[in-house]
Parts: structure tokens; sequence; C-alpha cells
């Protein structure tokens, strides 16, 4: 009998630590299928080019997407061990890369002359899909006011996860660089996030109260409206507060040194550095290497401790600010450190600019996108889809993301960009994915803890239904016409450094250049 009450207590930590294996080895299963999906997505592309100057294009994370969801939702379930909260932890890793590279490549002064347009961006096409979809919801499902409404802010929430990549993408290949639309959609989409995120806060807290339930969470209409505008306000002043501490790392004057020899840059301990910076200095290396862990370090805190707080639209928007305001300090530092150097005629090295940690983020990037959109695809559980809801969800969401479209075109009214131009950003604000993972089930977890009527819970049901239904239509769908019409409807730059501003001489650098100077 002793041996049994020694045994017992001790078997389910055995177990735990049995799952929490499992786990890791299902979510490098996951990582190694979802990478294959993306070379195959690669493949695919190039064998579907018939003629270079007009490439087919099938983006990577739409098979990654499906990878996720083929294997969560097989028989079985491979995905069965890998927790909400292990994913989660996941994905805001991946986004808090992503989000920081977007950052390090917004063009600023592109930023100042668009920022009425963004502003518009981030808001209105939100509050008009989040209108229709409330009032559809109300009429075609029966759902309660409140219900209805907080459908409509799951709904009406951009993916950061498949807008950013996308958009980087066509940024890297100089596509819409010189009317600064990818920066202005890259800025916008971190401040949708937030309202989207907060209204459906504050539109649930009083959708349960109204049926007598209190969640605990906050169902103030004002207090919410004031912790929205913290998040954002909060964001930004935080994010250039970071951004100004991180510009302290500096450079020393070796930063003006020869790169390595081509027998040195190609040796096998070089070829785990990034492309971009292989020749680079033992000094450059590390100095982007320290920039890189030092910004992800700030970045991570930020994001989890918003998280913590119920604020995570303000964490990945700071994240953002911090890696625009810091990106021009680091090159008006090493304009200053390697003046010396160019004098003696000595090559600038990319290192020790803000392309070096660029550089790093996009490698780590190289392993993370994979993982962010597996785990998207494995949060969409088919057996979660009620039969009697798809198709007046379908329908909700056709006409919602119809409304959506022409808002969005509308809003593009009074810029400079041309007719396709402005239909290409209505095309790259429909996807969704992330905060529809996120924060679709809420409310049934909601109603299930507070053991609501059924009346209740299956209103909850119809939310989760109808966010799971809109990652499977729109986010393999809009990947697909960002690629395309982005490469189509845009204007290429043929030298997109030129459009950057993480050149060493731009206007932002001079600005910061003075302000350093003065300090």
């Amino acid at each position: 009998a002793g041996g049994k009450n020694w045994f017992l207590p001790k078997f389910p930590r055995k177990m735990a630590a049995l799952v929490g294996v499992f786990a890791l080895l299902q979510v490098m299963f996951l990582l190694l299928v979802a990478m294959l999906g993306g070379k195959l997505a690669t493949r695919l592309s190039e064998q579907l080019t018939k003629d270079p100057r007009r490439p087919v294009t099938i983006p990577p994370l739409l098979f990654m997407l499906f990878a996720g969801l083929i294997l969560e939702n097989v028989p079985g379930g491979l995905l069965r061990h890998v927790s909400n909260d292990l994913s989660s932890v996941l994905r805001k890793i991946a986004l808090t890369i992503i989000l920081l590279r977007a950052g390090l490549g917004l063009n600023l002064a592109s930023l100042r002359r668009t920022g009425a347009a963004t502003l518009r961006l981030s808001c209105i096409p939100a509050f008009s899909e989040a209108g229709v979809v409330a009032v559809l919801a109300r009429v075609l499902l029966g759902l309660s006011w409140g219900f209805s409404v907080a459908l409509g802010f799951v709904v009406g929430a951009v993916s950061p996860a498949v807008v950013v990549p996308s958009l980087l993408a066509l940024q890297e290949e100089g596509y819409g660089v010189a009317k600064g639309i990818p920066t202005m959609i890259l800025a916008a989409a971190s401040v949708d996030d937030v309202i989207a995120i907060s209204a459906f806060g504050v539109a649930l807290g009083l959708a349960f109260n109204a049926e007598g339930i209190n969640p605990g969470g906050n169902s103030s209409l004002g207090l919410a409206i004031g912790l929205a505008f913290i998040q954002i306000f909060g964001g930004i002043f935080v994010g250039y507060l970071l951004g100004r501490l991180s510009g302290l790392i500096g450079v020393r004057r070796s930063a003006a040194e020869a790169p390595v020899g081509d027998d040195v840059a190609g040796s096998r301990i070089r070829k785990a550095v990034p492309e971009a910076i292989r020749s680079s200095s033992v000094d450059g290396l590390k100095l982007s290497l320290f920039r890189v862990t030092f910004l992800l370090a700030i970045g991570l805190c930020v994001v989890f401790v918003a998280s913590e707080y119920q604020a995570s639209g303000g964490g990945f928007l700071t994240c953002m600010v911090m890696g625009a305001t810091v990106a021009p300090l680091w090159d008006v530092r090493i304009g200053e450190a390697a003046r010396e150097g160019e004098k003696r005629g000595e090559p600038l090295q990319v290192a020790f600019r803000t392309k070096g940690v660029s550089a790093w983020l996009g490698l780590a990037w190289w392993y993370f996108q994979p993982l962010l959109f597996g785990l998207i695809g494995a949060s969409v559980r088919v057996a979660d889809i009620e039969g009697d809801t798809i198709g007046f969800g379908v329908a909700i969401l056709a006409v919602s993301l119809t409304v959506r479209l022409l808002v969005t075109y509308l809003t593009m009214l009074g810029t400079d960009l041309v007719q396709l131009e402005r239909l290409f950003v209505a095309v790259a604000w429909l996807p969704k994915a992330t905060v529809q993972a996120a924060i679709g089930s809420e409310a049934l977890d909601v109603a299930n803890d507070e053991d609501a009527s059924d009346e209740v819970t299956d209103w909850a049901k119809d939310i989760l239904t109808i966010a799971v239904l809109s990652i499977l239509l729109t986010a393999p769908l809009g990947a697909l016409l960002i690629a395309f019409t982005g490469r189509n409807w845009l204007e290429k730059q043929e030298d997109p450094e030129r459009g950057q501003r993480v050149m060493i001489v731009t206007e932002d650098a001079k600005e910061a250049e003075d302000q350093l100077s003065k300090g």
C-alpha cells in the first residue's frame, strides 16, 4: 500500500511531462510539414510561371495554413496535445518578430504624407463591416444586439499575420513603395486591431450583462473607449521611448572595417548567418546580433505583459512603433562612425546598419512563419462549425466583405492613389485570421464558465462558427489576391532602397542626426 501511495501522486506529474514531450514533438512535426507546404507552393509558382515578366505567385502561407488545418482535423488529431496556451505563446512570438521587422521597414516620411488616409483606413472599414454584420446577425441568426455587435467586431478585424508578411514581400520587391502604400497599410493594420479587439470586449461584456451574467470583464462603455485610446496613444508613446532607448546602442570606429573574404564568408559557421550580412566583419555580426536580441527581448516583454492585461493590440502597436523609431537612429550612428572609413574608400557594411537587424529578424521569421500559419490553420476545428449556421454565415460574410471592399475603396478617395491602387488597398484589407483565432471562442468560453442558458450558449457557438468560416474563406483568398493584385496593379520601383527609410541619408535620418547632435 505504501508503494501505491508513493506512486500515484507521481503518476500525474509523469503524465504531464509526457504530454509536454508529445506537444513539443507535434509542434516540430507541424513546423516540418508547414515548411514542406511552403516549398511546394514556391515550386508550383515556378512551374506555373511561363513569362518571367508576369510571374504566377502562390503565397507559401496558403499551403502552411492548410497543413495546420489538415493535421488538426484528421481522425485522431495529430496536433491534439498542442494546447491553446502553447499555441497562443508561439503565435505571439511570431507576431512580435514580424511586427518588429515591419516597423524597421516603415517609411516615416511616407507615413506623414499619408497620415490622414492611414487613420481613415484603420477605423472606417472596420466599423462599417461590424455594423453590417451586426444587423445581418440580428435578422438572420436571431442573436441579441449585444452578441450581434460582438460578432461584428470579431469579423471586422484585419489579420496582421496575413497582411504584414504579404505587404513586406511586395515592399521588398519595390511594389507600391513610391507612394508609400505598404507603409500606410502596415501602420493602419495595427491600429485596426486595437480598435476591433477593444470594441469586441466592450460589446461582449454588455451582451452578457444584458443576459444577467457578469463575466468579470469591463462593461462600462465610456471606460472601455478610454482604455482603447490609452492602448493606441500609450502604445505609440511607449514604443517611441523604447525605440529611443534602443537607439543608444551605437558602434565603434570599427564600423569602417573591411568585410571578410569569400573564403571566410563561405565557411560553415558563416552559413548560419543571414546572407545579407555573411561577409561582414566579426564586430559587425556581434553588433547586429546584440541589437536584434535587445529589440526582441523588449518586444516580447511588451507583448506578453500587454496580453496579460487584455491590451494585446497596444503591445503589437508598441513593437511596430519601436522598430520605426530606432531604425533611423541606428543608421545615423553608423553614418557617424563610418565617415572616416568612407573618406579612405572603405566599404560600408550592412551588419552595422538597420538592415543588419532586419536580416536577423528575417532569418527568425523563416522559421516562425510556417509555425504561425500552421497554428492558425490548426485553430480551425471543422467540428466546431455548426451545420445550421454555415449557410447564413457565408451569406453574412459575403455581404459584409462586399461592403468592406466598397467602403475601403471610398476611404482612399482624396489620396494620390490611382484607381487600381485604391482597389489594391481594398483587397489587402480583406483577410481574417489572427484576431478571429484569438477571440472567436471567447464568448463560448464565458458562456460555459458561467453556465449560461442554452440560448446564450447557442449564440456564442454561432460567433465561433462564423469566426472559423471567416478564416477559412478570407485568409487563403486574401493572401492569393494580395500577391496577384500587388504585382499587377502597383507600380514597381526598380530600386526599392530609395523608397525605404533604411538608407543612411534620408529625411528621417537627417532629422535624427540633428537630434543626436543637439543631445
